[in-house]
């Protein structure tokens, strides 16, 4: 790997073709510029360091997946479901979105930290959809979402921005 990137994320756990490992990942200009080995040093004006319990996943889209859970979480959770619709790249394939949904050069700076195992509550108050009620209300369900990232900087959420993406002509 080089030096001089603007973001440099050491993973232990990332999704990178199609598959859970260890990686560093160095962003330039938005752009993930270079991926390679966790133990690769590089040089950057920020640096993130994810712990043993947060997942590296490339920037999601919401595809409105229904998953079993409740039910039969045991077998398609949350977590499970989540890390493997990003391990395909599925949702940004489905919208058609070519520099987006993988870890790898070339491809947008878009990742979601995810920590899979880690508990939250389900508060009613807390939920922003048009439907007031939830089978989930206080319920502790896994995978909560530590950060997002988007073109290699850290989301605010009090300040939300992005864009409307268009599918990429073929």
């Amino acid at each position: 790997m080089t030096v001089g990137f603007d973001l440099v994320i050491r993973a232990p756990r990332a999704i990178c073709r199609g598959a859970e490992m260890p990686a560093t990942i160095g962003v330039r200009a938005g752009r993930i510029a270079a991926v390679g080995p966790l133990e690769h040093t590089a040089a950057a004006q920020n640096v993130i360091e994810l712990t043993d319990r947060e997942v590296l996943l490339p920037g999601l889209a919401d595809s409105h997946v229904h998953i079993c859970e409740p039910g039969h979480a045991d077998w398609e959770g949350f977590a499970t479901a989540t890390m493997a619709a990003a391990a395909g790249g599925m949702p940004a394939q489905l919208a058609s979105l070519r520099k987006k949904g993988r870890i790898a050069p070339g491809y947008d700076a878009d990742f979601c930290i995810f920590a899979p195992d880690d508990p939250f509550l389900v508060d009613p108050a807390m939920i922003c959809h048009k439907h007031p009620l939830t089978p989930y209300a206080d319920r502790t369900l896994t995978g909560t979402v530590s950060a997002s990232i988007l073109r290699g900087e850290l989301i605010d959420l009090a300040r939300p921005r992005g864009e409307l993406l268009r599918r990429d002509p073929k």
